[in-house]
């Protein structure tokens, strides 16, 4: 699944993007769009398998003007058609689907809470609990660091982890001393049980520079939306919508200023001429399942 905006630049994101269903014969393929699973308003595309076998597809954006506020629409297969449940409202939703079958998600509604439900085609949900971020994610009063677009999974082992796009104002131009370097993009959070957390501040799980195959390397004004794709529970790509406008020697000197820069990297996105993403698969360095 993939976003569109429809050639009008990123920042009508909130009210004109819809949700594109593409196929590729690996993930570092060449995709082709196939059709449009939801038309506007649709957005943060979230898809993984139900118990059941059907495809769950959560998203932000209510495409589906029966149900308002719509979570979660859910097919027999990639082709649809698409059938809207009846949910919870829920801002950037992370969900995951346990062992047991439960469902669970992540809400960003002003504090990121976890929710629950045994039976997803029922739509009765009940409230887990809400995370507690450190001040270096963002909690209390920095007019600087910020975290959103959380991503969340188990691994072999069923502890819990999150990843999420964090960002620091401050990064970009001119160099503010006290900015965040190598720019901020990401967050790695560990659970063992989904209620008690722990936030890794020292060292991010990745940064806003790639390498490709052929040696080159470009660096990104921002890297969000962090999404994984699982093989027997082991990550083993990752997906990530990114901003490519970066200058050498005066980084995201053309973007919109916020508190702490005059050119700050985290809104070159919606920087109007720079105001465009594109959707980056990037191979983990974890053994291949044949």
């Amino acid at each position: 699944m993939c976003i569109r905006d429809r050639g009008q630049g990123l920042g009508v994101w909130g009210h004109d993007s819809q949700i594109d269903h593409a196929v590729a014969d690996s993930p570092m393929g060449v995709f082709v769009k196939a059709d449009t699973a939801l038309p506007a308003e649709a957005h943060n595309a979230s898809p993984l398998m139900a118990p059941n076998g059907s495809i769950l597809l959560f998203h932000i954006g209510n495409s589906d003007p029966a149900h308002a506020g719509g979570l979660v629409h859910f097919a027999d297969n990639p082709n649809g058609p698409w059938q809207s449940l009846p949910s919870i409202g829920c801002n950037n939703p992370a969900p995951l689907v346990a062992n047991n079958g439960s469902v669970f998600v992540g809400c960003n509604n002003g504090g990121f809470s976890i929710w629950r439900s045994d039976n997803i085609f029922s739509g009765k949900w009940q409230k887990v609990t809400t995370l507690e971020f450190p001040s270096s994610w963002g909690a209390g009063s920095s007019p600087y660091l910020r975290n959103e677009d959380p991503y969340i999974w188990m691994d072999v082992r069923e502890n819990w982890h999150l990843l999420a796009h964090r960002y620091d104002y401050r990064d970009g131009w001119p160099t503010n001393p006290n900015q965040t370097s190598p720019v901020l993009v990401s967050g790695h959070g560990y659970s063992e049980d989904g209620l008690t957390w722990l936030f890794n501040s020292v060292q991010q799980p990745y940064d806003a520079q790639i390498t490709f195959e052929n040696g080159t390397r470009q660096f990104f004004s921002t890297w969000e939306r962090p999404h994984l794709v699982l093989e027997k529970g082991v990550p083993t790509y990752l997906v990530n919508g990114v901003s490519p406008y970066w200058n050498r020697d005066k980084p995201c000197d053309k973007c919109e200023p916020r508190p702490g820069s005059a050119h700050s990297c985290v809104v070159c996105k919606t920087t109007s001429g720079l105001d465009y993403t594109y959707t980056l698969v990037t191979k983990l360095n974890v053994p291949q399942h044949s």
